[in-house]
């Protein structure tokens, strides 16, 4: 991820455009986050060959990457037990966290 405090500009000449999908306010740098990006076989052959190829929509990675999901203070309950699901019969040792609002301030706890 990269952390700035302007939008990132998108063109021809600054090959940037992968920027718009790792770029977030530096307000959110506090989360170390890391995003998995990957194309698909319609974009082989393009500018993106440096990316891991999706396959059937998923990337492959070695389950002891993974140690957490983070979900969303408002996340609708259906959606979370579907992650839940999801995650309890991978078999992965990973666990599902929620994140909360801070009733007196403009955060997120985990």
């Amino acid at each position: 991820m990269k952390y700035e405090r302007e939008f990132p500009i998108l063109g021809i000449a600054n090959n940037s455009e992968l920027d718009c999908l790792i770029t977030k306010s530096i307000d959110w740098s506090y989360e170390n986050e890391f995003r998995v990006i990957a194309r698909t076989p319609a974009l082989l052959g393009s500018d993106f060959d440096e990316l891991p190829l999706a396959e059937k929509d998923f990337v492959p990675f070695p389950p002891e990457a993974l140690k957490a999901v983070i979900v969303g203070a408002n996340m609708p309950d259906r959606d979370k037990n579907v992650i839940s699901t999801f995650i309890r019969e991978s078999g992965w040792d990973v666990s599902l966290k929620v994140a909360s609002l801070t009733p007196d301030k403009y955060s997120i706890v985990v």
